[in-house]
């Protein structure tokens, strides 16, 4: 080494102890990333000098050759394990940038389904319709929260899974499976159909229902159904009370013409009255108490004339709101002694006795009082009426009592008995509707029924008409 030199000469003992001068050709290379020393030994008694050189030099020239080669196979050896080795991190890269494109992709998914999710668990919590999706065996796989509100549930979740019969009264859910059977078996939609349907509190209502079928992906069997059902309660009812109210106009139609009619004959009764008698007047030969019983008939029949146009002019005002109490003082034995001769002679002629009086416990000071005389009088000619016509054989009875007397203020009630033949109790809660006579038999229905009576009694201050009968 100290020489620097690569060949040396040295005595070697072989294994049978002999020995032999030796020349050794040492020479280092590089190979794999490693250095290797490659010696050659030579025996020298073979040779001469020059041979031992001219051999070691072929042998290093075959040397050098072969680790050359070796080498650049190696290289090459290297190149394509380099190239490999690109190859494979390219694929590599590829493989990483396509699972990251999946991953990203997979997470936009996900983020999407969460966000729909979240979303659709807005809309069942908030929707006021009843929405619900129903399996094959018509089991529920989600509804609206106000439909589990209805059956008493807490969260929409506590119904996944049951039938109409676990949540609806039986008879409720027959009513759902009846008409869900068609759209199971042919796959027809169900329209605008309204259903009943009862609260956890036993209160009912209605429902607008749609039922669309859910087909499998061969579009050829159906596999649930998707259902909304909107609360249409009040629809309802007002439908209802549309309905009603129309009925109730038609009727009040019928019964307006009813009383047109009526009215026209209460109008031509006292007016023939009134032109027969004029007529008959002017005969000379009659003598002076038929005459003066015809004028009677003639101013009756004025008075009743005069007592249906103010019915009609207080009805009138009473719908227009400009009706008003008229007071003035007036004398209570007075009126009741008007009544009396007003309807004496119709009493006579019907053979039925009339009474006219005030109760014993009047006094006599207890005669003037301040009202609205007129419209007393209105009603109780209309009272008087009334029980005249009812009336065959028997009396009739108008009386008064003071039933309250304070502070200048006094309380008269006026009482009118009759023996005629009296109204069914079923008909009694119709004496009082306007326009309404039917309720009387026809020898009873005069001028506006006793709507109108009740009606100024109760513009009057009074607790209104009250009616008993046998």
């Amino acid at each position: 080494l100290k020489e620097k030199r690569n060949f040396f000469v040295f005595r070697h003992q072989l294994a049978s102890g002999d020995e032999r001068l030796v020349a050794v050709y040492s020479k280092s290379y590089w190979l794999n990333d490693r250095s290797v020393l490659l010696s050659t030994i030579l025996p020298l008694e073979q040779f001469g000098q020059s041979q031992v050189q001219q051999a070691i030099d072929r042998l290093n020239s075959a040397l050098v050759k072969q680790v050359d080669q070796q080498n650049s196979q190696l290289l090459e050896q290297k190149n394509q394990v380099l190239i490999g080795l690109g190859l494979a991190l390219l694929v590599m890269t590829l493989i990483a940038l396509r699972m990251f494109w999946q991953w990203r992709r997979q997470k936009q998914i996900q983020l999407q389904l969460a966000t729909l999710h979240h979303d659709f668990e807005i809309f069942l919590n908030h929707t006021g319709d009843f929405v619900y999706f129903k399996d094959a065996q018509r089991r529920l796989r989600f509804c609206s929260l106000s439909m589990a509100k209805l059956v008493g549930a807490d969260t929409w979740q506590a119904l996944i899974g049951k039938t109409d019969f676990e949540i609806f009264p039986k008879e409720t859910a027959e009513v759902y499976y009846k008409e869900e059977d068609t759209l199971y078996e042919t796959g027809t939609p169900l329209l605008d159909k309204v259903d009943p349907y009862y609260k956890e509190n036993g209160e009912s209502g209605w429902v607008q229902t749609y039922k669309w079928p859910v087909w499998d992906d061969a579009g050829e069997k159906v596999i649930g159904l998707f259902g909304i059902s909107r609360d249409v309660t009040e629809m309802h009812q007002l439908q209802a009370s549309l309905q009603t109210a129309k009925q109730q106009a038609e009727a009040a139609n019928v019964a307006k013409s009813d009383f047109v009619q009526n009215l026209s004959h209460d109008v031509r009764t006292p007016m023939t009255t009134i032109l027969g008698m004029s007529e008959t007047l002017s005969d000379d030969q009659q003598d002076a108490m038929d005459y003066k019983m015809k004028l009677h008939h003639i101013h009756r029949s004025a008075q009743l004339l005069m007592t249906l146009i103010d019915d009609l002019s207080d009805l009138s005002k009473m719908e227009t709101g400009d009706f008003h109490i008229e007071e003035s003082p007036f004398y209570l034995s007075q009126l009741l002694q008007n009544i009396q001769d007003l309807y004496a002679l119709k009493a006579d002629e019907k053979e039925v006795v009339l009474y006219c009086e005030r109760a014993k416990s009047f006094k006599r000071s207890e005669d003037c009082f301040r009202g609205d005389a007129r419209r007393i009088g209105q009603v109780l000619f209309n009272l008087v009426e009334n029980a005249l016509n009812a009336t065959q054989q028997g009396k009739v009875t108008l009386s008064v009592q003071l039933r309250q007397a304070k502070n200048d203020q006094a309380w008269l009630k006026f009482t009118v008995k009759d023996t005629g033949m009296g109204i069914a109790e079923a008909q009694q809660a119709e004496l009082y509707e306007l326009f309404s006579q039917q309720a009387l038999p026809p020898s009873q229905q005069k001028k506006l029924g006793l709507s109108m009576s009740q009606l100024l009694v109760q513009r009057l201050g009074g607790e209104g008409l009250q009616v008993q009968s046998e």
